[in-house]
């Protein structure tokens, strides 16, 4: 009896057909038969685990399972001498694919001191960010160990569950947060043309710290900031950059009809300079015209004289 259950638990077919949000599943099966076929897919890599150990990594495709193809387990184990050629060991399926979508939240508020106005205040934060397994091998030795599996939930802390990088994510948040804000004088009522920049900022420091477990974050956002409403200090905060705002833009529109008075000053000027150059040479053409007038009617006499001598010197002739 005991030898047929263990003849009927020897896997012959090995895969591995998950949801997407399970990043680690590990087949139920630990006795396989050496010529066994182990398919992984595209989006997998299936890790060999044995006495603590992950060993021999497979990337997408069909193998058949022999002595050769299992090098670093090989080293663990006896070679099969039995009939049935079984090797006992654990095989891990990791999900490669990037996980999208998965949201956050500070579970408290941000206490800080708004740099602008110097008042007291506490901010929350919110927002996405999408994780990827790119070491299965660290990942299983760090975070994973023996256990069955392993999903987004059990990662991050989805769907209300606590998850073992939640606090890590969070903690991250709120300090750079309040740290950056403080550092760079950053109004909080104009953070939010900041959100780009503060994400790029978190998924660097997020990545530096995960990445010793095989993972790591290749997009993180934040999407909101959420502001006291209902806070005196932040209602009052709002009030003094009102009235800072209503003195900038009057003095800005005092600085424009100030500029635009010279200018007008400057134009009126640069126009009665021209008309004044305008009449002078109008003044100076009629000049010249009444000068070439003149010169004709004083001239004309002269003419008139030189023609009647010439005819009297000719009748004498």
């Amino acid at each position: 009896m005991e030898q047929k259950i263990k003849r009927e638990s020897l896997a012959d077919l090995i895969k591995c057909d998950t949801d997407n949000e399970t990043l680690v599943w590990k087949y139920p099966v630990e006795d396989f038969r050496m010529g066994a076929q182990l398919i992984v897919h595209e989006s997998q890599e299936a890790v060999f685990y044995k006495d603590g150990r992950a060993l021999d990594v497979f990337g997408a495709g069909r193998y058949t399972l022999e002595t050769q193809q299992l090098p670093i387990l090989g080293q663990f184990t006896k070679s099969p001498s039995d009939a049935e050629r079984t090797i006992h060991s654990e095989i891990y399926y990791i999900n490669m694919t990037t996980q999208m979508g998965i949201k956050w939240g500070t579970d408290s508020k941000i206490r800080l001191l708004e740099p602008i106005s110097g008042l007291p205040i506490e901010i929350g934060a919110c927002g996405e960010f999408n994780i990827h397994v790119n070491n299965s091998r660290r990942l299983l030795l760090k975070v994973v160990g023996t256990t069955a599996g392993f999903t987004q939930g059990n990662l991050f802390g989805v769907n209300g569950e606590k998850g073992y990088f939640r606090s890590f994510v969070i903690t991250q948040v709120k300090s750079t947060l309040a740290q950056i804000i403080k550092e760079e004088n950053i109004n909080i009522l104009e953070i939010d043309a900041e959100l780009v920049r503060l994400s790029d900022i978190l998924k660097t420091r997020i990545n530096n710290m995960i990445e010793e477990y095989g993972l790591t974050m290749p997009d993180f956002f934040i999407n909101r900031i959420i502001t006291p409403d209902d806070d005196p200090n932040y209602r009052r905060m709002k009030e003094q950059y009102a009235q800072q705002y209503l003195l900038v833009k009057q003095e800005e529109i005092r600085c424009r009809e100030a500029k635009a008075a010279a200018e007008r000053k400057v134009l009126e000027a640069q126009t009665e300079a021209r008309l004044k150059v305008i009449e002078a040479q109008g003044s100076a053409k009629v000049w010249k015209i009444q000068n070439e007038a003149m010169g004709n009617v004083a001239g004309a006499p002269d003419s008139f004289c030189d023609n009647r001598d010439t005819k009297r010197s000719e009748e004498k002739l």
